[in-house]
């Protein structure tokens, strides 16, 4: 549609413009139309301002907000604190599985005291890992015997008076206890006394070998009635 403006001015290209003049008849001299309306070139530009300003304002991105936009990243999402399980089986995990003690990966020795019960005594024999591997000592063992020079050998028969707790693995330096029980009352001592013959000296057989002992600074084992020995196990207060 063509646009009227005031003024002499020349078309500008692409553009219809028709030159409106005020009647004289109406006394307003040119100039004073010039004076109170604006010129034809201001309102066309006025006119195609506003459409671009409509026409685009949806299109047209702000790219100081874009770039603000691009430049935020999300803060990492935390990971979850390892419950009490989590945290054992981690420990577990970390200690490694346990093979069965060798003979080569143990020592032995006597309490210096051992424990009474109703004229029974559990002799504490505490048999220490003190090779880097983490073993386990469980079961009866193949054999105890106990000896004592210008004695008969005795052989320690399986089950006790006393039971320990279920054996754990043991890593280096720590231990497992194995009961040998004497009594003092039998069919050969219904008295219970005197005491005797005592031993000194004890064989722990295990699959691959032997493990010795002695009762050097503890009470000698009063064979009189026999001896018995424990499953290996767990003796609390054990060092």
């Amino acid at each position: 549609m063509p646009v009227e403006v005031t003024g002499d001015h020349r078309p500008l290209s692409g553009v219809s413009v028709r030159v409106w003049r005020q009647p004289t008849s109406l006394g307003m001299r040119l100039t004073d139309m010039r004076k109170r309306w604006p010129t034809g070139r201001t309102v066309f530009s006025a006119l195609v301002l506003l459409t671009v300003a409509g026409c685009g304002q949806d299109a047209v991105a702000d790219p100081v907000s874009s770039r603000e936009a691009s430049s935020v990243r999300p803060l990492p999402t935390p990971l979850p604190k390892p419950t009490q399980s989590r945290k054992a089986a981690v420990v577990q995990r970390s200690s490694g599985p346990a093979r069965p003690c060798r003979a080569a990966d143990l020592q032995a020795r006597f309490r210096p005291e051992g424990e009474g019960a109703t004229g029974r005594y559990a002799n504490l024999l505490e048999i220490r890992n003190v090779s880097r591997a983490r073993c386990i000592l469980s079961g009866y063992p193949l054999r105890v015997t106990l000896s004592e020079p210008g004695h008969r050998t005795v052989i320690a028969r399986r089950g006790s008076f006393f039971d320990p707790l279920p054996p754990r693995p043991m890593n280096q330096g720590e231990l497992t206890t194995l009961v040998i029980e004497s009594d003092t009352h039998c069919n050969s001592r219904s008295s219970g006394g005197p005491p005797g013959p005592i031993y000194h000296h004890a064989r722990v057989r295990l699959n691959d070998g032997v493990v010795r002992a002695n009762t050097r600074g503890a009470r000698g084992i009063d064979v009189g009635c026999g001896a018995f020995v424990s499953k290996f196990g767990r003796w609390l207060g054990a060092s």
